[in-house]
């Protein structure tokens, strides 16, 4: 019954969110609804979900905060003092409160809000431990004590004597339950790991050999190509549309494409919710932020067996003139850890493309990654391209590019290329036999 496990604060709301808004690009209003504590309004990615939901007028989109004021470790107010309520008016969303100690002023709450022309909050006004002799005193208080500690069997059965139930009432209860209650859970099924999609991955594109080009530019060609065969394709960006090369998507399939702005977090937690709404979603930015500040949300889609394509540019050292911050070298090993994300980097653009190919139409969470800089595409000894027409990516496969007998040179992405140039050099100054393995 749980369709997205959360537990990291603040990746939640952005999968309701997507849940809300996949409603809306489906041509429905079906609500989505999140339920959060006051202290996870702190989160950064909260900040980034507020600001998403209001700019894609997610209407369908009511939230519940417990405001208890009262967190993990101390008060709201010692601990980072918020004022939850100015923090959603400042969002722009419409703000609800109520008693959340009486059911039929929750009820009035949320019959406004099942009418809301915006993202709309209803604040709960509560005391932790409401009701429980042993356990109000502190919420009262804004002890914590309660937050993170379940009581004892001999306190929850003092509070079940006092309320003097009769067994008259606790079968009509019962009864009121089965009666009520009907609905019971079934287990998850998901689909196997890199098994086929209904996606239709089309026909290859093939740059001949000479061509200098970018593994980005053939993502952006191949993405392109995927969302017109497949309207279920989205493309998400973080402000980086002319970068990551999702910008043809944007200019010719406007409804499919999502800008997120530079909100790195929710993107990928969006993505999460996306893919588990029908869709197939491609998430792009750098990778320095892609595979650092998103990592923990890749974490959680990982666990949730999502089906997010992460594809990242501006990967390796090629990305010289932006510095040291957005150079990304360890991205890879980010995610080589995860069980349900597979890692790929493209030789040069014709694997780009049938891996791009490949990805959209094969089940799990992938992450590609490519530089930014042009180099020429691979050629087998005759010239001709080695990805050529009757290439097909396998994962995991390796590719002999290059035989020899003396040395083997095992390379991946751009830097094939250079152990290409090496093994030139090497032979022609009667070195040693070169094999390079992609």
């Amino acid at each position: 019954g749980v369709e997205y496990g959360t537990g990291p604060l603040g990746i939640g709301v952005s999968v309701s969110s997507a849940f809300a808004h996949a409603e809306k690009l489906q041509g429905t209003d079906k609500k989505s609804f999140f339920l959060m504590g006051d202290g996870e309004c702190q989160e950064g990615q909260v900040h980034e979900m507020i600001e998403n939901a209001y700019h894609h007028k997610l209407n369908n989109l009511i939230g519940f905060v417990d405001y208890n004021k009262v967190q993990l470790t101390a008060s709201l107010k010692d601990t980072l003092e918020i004022d939850v309520i100015k923090f959603f008016e400042g969002g722009q969303w419409e703000v609800i409160e109520c008693n959340a100690h009486d059911f039929q002023d929750i009820w009035r709450a949320l019959g406004e809000a099942m009418n809301a022309t915006k993202p709309v909050v209803i604040i709960g006004h509560t005391i932790m431990g409401q009701g429980s002799d042993f356990m109000q005193p502190a919420g009262e208080a804004h002890d914590p004590a309660w937050h993170g500690k379940a009581p004892g069997h001999d306190d929850i059965a003092a509070d079940i004597s006092a309320l003097e139930t009769t067994e008259e009432e606790k079968s009509a209860l019962e009864a009121f339950r089965k009666k009520h209650v009907t609905w019971h859970p079934k287990h998850a099924q998901y689909p196997a790991k890199l098994s086929k999609t209904n996606v239709n991955p089309g026909e290859a594109i093939e740059y001949e050999a000479g061509t200098v080009t970018d593994c980005r530019s053939a993502y952006g060609k191949a993405l392109l190509d995927l969302a017109k065969n497949n309207k279920q394709v989205i493309a998400l960006t973080a402000d980086l549309k002319g970068s990551v090369k999702t910008d043809g998507v944007a200019k010719e399939l406007p409804k499919q494409y999502i800008e997120c702005g530079i909100a790195e977090q929710h993107m990928i937690s969006a993505a999460g919710g996306f893919s588990l709404s029908g869709f197939t979603p491609f998430a792009s930015t750098f990778g320095a932020f892609i595979s650092s500040r998103a990592k923990d949300q890749a974490r959680v889609n990982d666990i949730n067996y999502c089906n997010v394509k992460m594809v990242a540019t501006h990967c390796g050292l090629s990305v010289g003139e932006d510095g040291p911050t957005h150079q990304a070298i360890d991205d890879m090993g980010s995610f080589l850890g995860f069980y349900n994300t597979h890692v790929i980097e493209p030789a040069d653009a014709n694997q780009c493309d049938r891996i791009i190919r490949y990805v959209a139409s094969h089940f799990g969470n992938f992450y590609v990654r490519m530089g930014r800089h042009k180099f020429a595409v691979l050629t087998k000894e005759d010239g001709t391209p080695y990805y050529d027409k009757d290439y097909v990516y396998e994962f995991g496969r390796s590719d002999v590019i290059r035989e020899g007998s003396d040395i083997t040179i095992a390379a991946s992405g751009a830097s094939i290329t250079e152990a290409l140039k090496a093994r030139e050099e090497l032979e022609a100054n009667g070195g040693p036999s070169v094999e390079v393995v992609a």
